[in-house]
C-alpha cells in the first residue's frame, strides 16, 4: 500500500484502556460478545478509514477522472466547430482552433463563453448555459469497463489485495454498483487531498477541490459546474447558501457575496454596467 501511514493515522484507537488479554475478555463478556463475532469484527474492520473505504474511494476516483477527462474532450471538440464557423463567418481562416489555444488563452476563451451567456436575456440563460454546457457522454458502463481494463486499475487493485486474484469482469459489475448507488452519491464529490494515497485520489480531489468551490454557485460559472456534474452522473447536493448582490455607492461597483451560517465569502467585484447582465442569483 503506497503512503500507508496516512491509512494508520486515520485507524485511531480506542479511548478505553484494555492492558492485557484477561480486561478485554472481561469487556467482551460484559457487552455478550461471542469470540466469534469478535473476530468477524476485527476481520471485517467496521472503522471508516480502512482498507475498503480506501479502495472504494480509489475506484470512484478512477471513475471521475475518467468520466470529466471524457467531458473536457468532448467540450473541446465543441469549442473547436465554434472555431471554424468563426473562421468562416469572419473570413479569416488563421484563427487558430480551440485546441491549439495556451492555457491562458483558453481561459480567456471560457471568459468570452461567460460573457455570452451573461448578455443572454435572464429567460434564456439558463437554456443557453445548458446548451453549450450540458454534454451527452457514452454509457457510464462504457467507462466503468474502460477503467477497469486500465493497466493502472489493475495495479492500484494489487496494492490493496495482493493476495486475490483480479477479475476484470466483476470489477467492471462492482464499480458500476459503486457509482450508481445512491448511498455512495457523496463519495464523487468528497475527495480530499489530505486522505488521499495515491496519485488517483490526488487527482480527483484536486476536482472536487476546484468544482465545489463556492465561486462555482454564482452565474454564469454555475452553469458550467451543472454541466460538468450532470455529465458525468454526479446528483451534487446543494449546501444552505444564500447568494447576494451589495452596490457600494463609492466604487460604484458590485460585490457578489456568498452568505452561508457562518461566513461570508465575497466572490468578486463588477461594475455597475455588468451588474444589470448578473443580477439573477
Amino acid at each position: 500500500m503506497k503512503d500507508y501511514k496516512k491509512i494508520i493515522k486515520y485507524n485511531r484507537p480506542s479511548k478505553k484502556i484494555v492492558p492485557n488479554w484477561d480486561v478485554l475478555n472481561m469487556h467482551l463478556v460484559l457487552l455478550n460478545i461471542s469470540p466469534q463475532e469478535a473476530f468477524d469484527t476485527i476481520h471485517n474492520s467496521k472503522r471508516k478509514y480502512n482498507a475498503r473505504f480506501y479502495w472504494a474511494m480509489t475506484r470512484i476516483a478512477f471513475y471521475v477522472n475518467e468520466r470529466f477527462s471524457e467531458y473536457k474532450k468532448e467540450l473541446e471538440k465543441q469549442f473547436n466547430e465554434v472555431t471554424i464557423k468563426a473562421r468562416k463567418l469572419k473570413n479569416k481562416p488563421h484563427i487558430p482552433l480551440y485546441k491549439d489555444l495556451s492555457f491562458s488563452k483558453k481561459r480567456y476563451f471560457m471568459g468570452a463563453v461567460f460573457g455570452s451567456i451573461s448578455r443572454t436575456p435572464k429567460e434564456y440563460r439558463e437554456e443557453r448555459g445548458k446548451k453549450i454546457f450540458n454534454i451527452k457522454l457514452s454509457k457510464k458502463i462504457n467507462t466503468c469497463k474502460k477503467v477497469v481494463y486500465s493497466n493502472e486499475f489493475e495495479k492500484e487493485f494489487k496494492n490493496f489485495y495482493p493476495l486475490e486474484k483480479f477479475d476484470a469482469r466483476k470489477e467492471v459489475e462492482n464499480l458500476n454498483k459503486l457509482i450508481t448507488e445512491k448511498r455512495h452519491q457523496d463519495k464523487l464529490t468528497s475527495g480530499k487531498s489530505d486522505i488521499a494515497v495515491n496519485k488517483t485520489m490526488k487527482k480527483h480531489a484536486v476536482f472536487c477541490e476546484q468544482f465545489t468551490d463556492k465561486k462555482y454557485y454564482s452565474y454564469p460559472a454555475k452553469y458550467l459546474r451543472d454541466g460538468i456534474f450532470k455529465s458525468i452522473g454526479i446528483y451534487f447536493k446543494e449546501i444552505d447558501i444564500v447568494i447576494k448582490y451589495r452596490y457600494r455607492k463609492k466604487s460604484e461597483q458590485w460585490n457578489i457575496v456568498i452568505l452561508n451560517p457562518n461566513k461570508e465569502y465575497i466572490l468578486s467585484t463588477t461594475d455597475r454596467s455588468q451588474q444589470t447582465q448578473n443580477h439573477d442569483p
